[in-house]
């Protein structure tokens, strides 16, 4: 691999517990430990990550349904985080139709391989995680009792501190390229 760098390798532990009450309520709540090691060709690296998350979905009578949840990550090497997401749906049973509405945040540091590939790079990057808000609108048919589903969403997606890669020089470069957005319909 570049700078040879060949292989790296991560363990992972998550636990997750499910708790539904009344019929109309189920609490997750999770946690998840992360350990990535590179270590090739005088390149040691180590990064650690934990996290603990809490969702709770509640629905009222068979139309209205309410998510949320919220994450909140410690990292070895990068900024803590906190993130969270809320979706909100409501399904006219008699037609089959549902409209949807979610509005999320999150963040995501460079994968440990990048930055490996950085440090070892004289002139390598600092890379700073993404962040980034997204919102989703969308409408879900069903048809043929349920055997047909059709769905129609349209996404935003704002992005700070987006991680690209260029191949420059006979090498890869990996860089903050500042704010980006994606924005679309899916179907």
């Amino acid at each position: 691999g570049p700078y040879g760098v060949e292989a790296m390798v991560s363990d992972e532990l998550s636990f997750q517990a499910d708790y539904a009450f009344m019929n109309e309520v189920q609490v997750s709540i999770g946690t998840i430990y992360r350990d990535d090691e590179v270590d090739d060709d005088g390149l040691n690296l180590s990064m650690e990550q934990f996290g603990i998350w809490a969702q709770v979905v509640a629905q009222s009578m068979d139309s209205l349904e309410l998510r949320a949840g919220a994450r909140n990550d410690k990292f070895s090497d990068f900024d803590n985080s906190l993130d969270a997401n809320v979706e909100v749906i409501y399904t006219a049973q008699e037609l089959g139709l549902s409209v949807f509405t979610k509005l999320a945040t999150s963040y995501a540091p460079p994968k440990p391989l990048i930055v490996g590939f950085e440090s070892a790079d004289d002139h390598g990057t600092p890379l700073e995680p993404e962040k980034s808000v997204s919102y989703e609108f969308g409408l879900r048919q069903k048809l043929l009792d349920d055997k047909l589903e059709l769905d129609l969403v349209l996404f935003r997606n704002e992005i700070e501190d987006l991680v690209e890669s260029r191949y420059i020089k006979q090498t890869w470069d990996y860089f903050n390229v500042g704010n980006a957005t994606t924005e679309g319909i899916e179907f």
